[in-house]
């Protein structure tokens, strides 16, 4: 989510976040059968002149209450870092905080709030969690810089690839990134969506970006490692490719692909018949499309994860949170974030 929440209603967001001294955040009543179980991590963001304001947050399913657990350091514009990251397992959080001369990656225990810096860095790199949550990895100069959470020294390696960022594979032991490659005079830039293990070898292009000087792809890998969905812009489209390789293949148009946990079906943002973003879902080949939410312009929804079970689905929009039913027909409503929104959510058992 970029610069899609609106500074005028920042004072109310934070008002609201911090529950006027009961650290509430408009817990909303709603009777509807099921989605009742577990709990859901997220960061919510607004946006004020200067900069990105985030917060963060944890819904509990089985009683409905949703609250801020604490803030988190705002990302100044022109020092732009990346949004904090949630561990898959929703226990920790990863920011980049910007500093005099560079920045420093902070790990933060969404239990306890405890904070321990993990790295000293000249620049804002990314920040990506392994699918197990046990690892983190950090740019700095041309590799990335691996460090398990325990953060233990022996822990630390590295993974030599000059890449903006990646995505681990389910099993860990292969990463999937987007390459840019080119001289900068005109006809050079090349785009392409590679795979490799995580020891340097093996690796292969599995997509070229016929259209380099748009925005990169963002891969995710399906449950059984076997799949790799990614959407581009420009239009939007989501694509899909087999990770040995093979000719890729498009599923639809939209963005922000999301696999359920038993790899049958993704989630992905689409437009709807009324213009705005809505929350689909269709088969893994594509097929059986079918739009979740209505949404009047010009706020639009988009899935931000899937139940551990796989069964529902956790959703926002500009002012929203909620989570649904895996076919639509039931939905609860959980937060209300004036002047913002939630940026990221994990939804644990």
């Amino acid at each position: 989510m970029r610069r899609t929440a609106v500074a005028a209603g920042l004072c109310a967001a934070l008002v609201v976040l911090a529950g006027c001294g009961e650290n509430e955040i408009d817990a909303l009543e709603n009777e509807t059968a099921g989605l009742r179980k577990g709990r859901i991590v997220f960061v919510f963001v607004a946006e004020t002149p200067e900069s990105w304001v985030f917060s963060l947050g944890r819904a509990d399913l089985e009683t409905g209450r949703c609250r801020r657990i604490r803030p988190l350091p705002p990302s100044v514009f022109g020092r732009e870092t990346p949004f904090p990251a949630i561990s898959p397992t929703g226990d920790h959080v990863a920011q980049i905080v910007a500093r005099r001369g560079g920045g420093e990656l902070r790990l933060t225990s969404v239990a306890t709030g405890r904070t321990r810096v993990v790295a000293k860095l000249e620049t804002y790199p990314g920040v990506v969690w392994s699918a197990d949550g046990r690892r983190l990895a950090y740019k700095r100069g041309r590799v990335w810089q691996v460090v398990a959470v325990s953060g233990r020294p022996s822990a630390r390696s590295v993974l030599r690839i000059d890449a903006l960022g990646f995505v681990w594979s389910p099993e860990g032991t292969r990463v999937a990134f987007v390459s840019k490659t080119g001289d900068g005079r005109a006809g050079t830039l090349r785009t392409t969506l590679d795979v490799m293990r995580v020891d340097g070898r093996g690796r292969r292009t599995l997509y070229v970006d016929p259209n380099p000087y748009a925005s990169s792809p963002e891969p995710t890998w399906s449950p059984d490692g076997r799949t790799i969905a990614f959407g581009i812009q420009e239009p939007l489209r989501i694509f899909a490719v087999a990770a040995a390789g093979g000719p890729e293949r498009q599923l639809s148009g939209g963005a922000s692909p999301s696999w359920s946990p038993d790899g049958d079906e993704i989630a992905f943002s689409g437009r709807g018949p009324r213009g705005a973003f809505e929350v689909f879902v269709m088969r893994r080949d594509g097929s059986a499309q079918r739009r979740l939410t209505t949404t009047k312009p010009p706020e639009g929804k988009r899935p931000l994860g899937w139940s551990p079970g796989g069964d529902a689905i956790v959703y926002g929009g500009d002012s929203t949170l909620a989570v649904m039913t895996r076919d639509g027909s039931e939905r609860r409503e959980l937060c209300r974030f004036p002047g913002g929104g939630p940026a990221s959510a994990v939804w644990t058992p």
